[in-house]
């Protein structure tokens, strides 16, 4: 998989946890029926996502554990309210 691959698929993934949180604050709001559509539409799109996407090496996968223990990626907009 090439890095330009890579990146759309991690662009695709920070749009999707945009369109969830929208998802969540407002469409959770309105008619069931809609809010299910939107729900399984952004399903689908993180299943063709995560179909694409690979398994870092362990070695990668410890360093972004450390770099996330020391706090950065903390995103406040997704901790419960």
């Amino acid at each position: 998989m090439s890095i330009e691959e890579m990146s759309k698929i991690a662009a695709e993934f920070k749009g999707l946890q945009d369109r969830f949180r929208q998802t969540a604050e407002v469409k959770s709001l309105g008619e069931f029926e809609e809010f299910e559509a939107t729900f399984e539409g952004l399903m689908d799109r993180m299943d063709a996502a995560r179909a694409n996407s690979i398994t870092p090496p362990e070695r990668f996968f410890v360093a972004a554990q450390k770099k996330i223990d020391a706090g950065d990626y903390s995103f406040s907009a997704d901790n419960a309210k």
